[in-house]
């Protein structure tokens, strides 16, 4: 990261805004642990804007940034996914929650360093290469215990079909939107 801060103008903004991100984290209290799925829905709809991560942590995290690894940009944020619904989404939330733990779940499933899911607050500064928010000024509010996890992915496994793409459903004809 040094490196690249050396050869790029854009990282001593980048720096700033890291710093800045640690220094809201230093001030948080000691986060408390959900326990299970029930908790994080009932976090969700008591605290609207709180995301998930999976990382070694927000103590780890402080002060940093994500990076795109394909490219090696270097992002102005830290990659999280929203807990909260969209307005479009008409099932419960219990499966948009589920379905977001899940998403990037496999980043505490299959690396070697030892990784959390967390839940944050931030100010929304942009979108990463997958379209998923860029938080910075974050400030943890829970870390996940593998209890919730392992109950998100059960639920997330009977209310979906997990897996299944575009190119895997039926083909349909797409009912078109009247203009008014």
């Amino acid at each position: 990261m040094r490196v690249l801060a050396a050869r790029r103008p854009e990282h001593a903004a980048l720096r700033h805004r890291a710093k800045t991100t640690l220094i809201a984290m230093q001030a948080q209290p000691q986060v408390k642990t959900v326990e299970s799925f029930d908790d994080l829905c009932a976090l969700v709809a008591a605290r609207p804007n709180v995301f998930v991560r999976y990382s070694r942590g927000p103590d780890i995290d402080g002060g940093s940034v994500s990076i795109d690894y394909e490219s090696g940009l270097t992002l102005p944020g830290l990659s999280a996914n929203p807990l909260h619904p969209e307005a479009w989404w008409t099932r419960p939330v219990d499966d948009w929650v589920a379905r977001q733990v899940c998403r990037y779940v496999h980043l505490r499933d299959e690396t070697a360093d030892h990784q959390v899911g967390w839940v944050l607050t931030g100010t929304l500064v942009g979108r990463g290469p997958d379209n998923e928010p860029l938080l910075d000024a974050i400030a943890p509010v829970a870390v996940l215990a593998d209890a919730v996890v392992d109950q998100a992915k059960r639920h997330y496994g009977a209310h979906f079909d997990v897996g299944r793409t575009s190119e895997s459903a039926p083909r349909r004809a797409f009912r078109r939107r009247r203009r008014a």
